[in-house]
């Protein structure tokens, strides 16, 4: 059991495993195989299924199982009928099984709900970067019909001075004859 437990954390020959499912039902397991698979359960994340029906695990290793199972969320499908646990043992074994499940099936909508939220964060900073470009081209339009206005003041306001000055050259020339 210890090989085997060795093999599914370690993978064998330094190879990554790929057990996906193990069967060891009706193998005469006792608390001691079931610990061994338990620590290897925890160590890997690539295991989806577990059958470990009519072998001799006692209530001892209850607690520990739950515990190791909870932190688990890969196995789908966790198989311990036919062994001394008690009913609420197997029942949040089976809740545990089901919660993988349903987080699994989650997952996908989960990943494109955070991509639907961060693209519409990105599409509202785009609309505020359009409007803010708006407004400042708005703001520009606005200051180049004041330089404009301005000019054209200057164009008449010079046109008069230059008449002024006129005016006032026609009379000193004028007082001089």
């Amino acid at each position: 059991m210890g090989y085997f437990a060795t093999v599914i954390t370690e993978g064998a020959n330094g190879q990554a495993c790929k057990l996906k499912k193990f069967d060891f039902s009706s193998c005469r397991l006792n608390d001691t195989g079931l610990l061994y698979l338990i620590n290897a359960l925890q160590a890997t994340k690539m295991i989806s299924s577990v059958r470990l029906q009519d072998n001799f695990f006692s209530e001892n290793v209850e607690a520990l199982l739950l515990e190791i199972l909870n932190k688990n969320t890969t196995l789908t499908e966790i198989g311990l009928s036919g062994n001394r646990f008690s009913h609420s043992c197997l029942a949040k074994v089976k809740k545990i099984a089901q919660r993988n499940v349903k987080m699994l099936e989650e997952q996908e909508p989960n990943k494109l709900k955070a991509e639907i939220y961060r693209l519409n964060y990105e599409k509202q900073k785009l609309d505020n970067a359009k409007k803010r470009l708006k407004d400042q081209q708005d703001e520009i339009a606005k200051v180049q019909e004041y330089k404009k206005d301005l000019q054209s003041q200057m164009v008449h306001i010079k046109q008069e001075e230059e008449a002024k000055r006129k005016k006032l050259q026609d009379q000193i020339a004028q007082q001089r004859e």
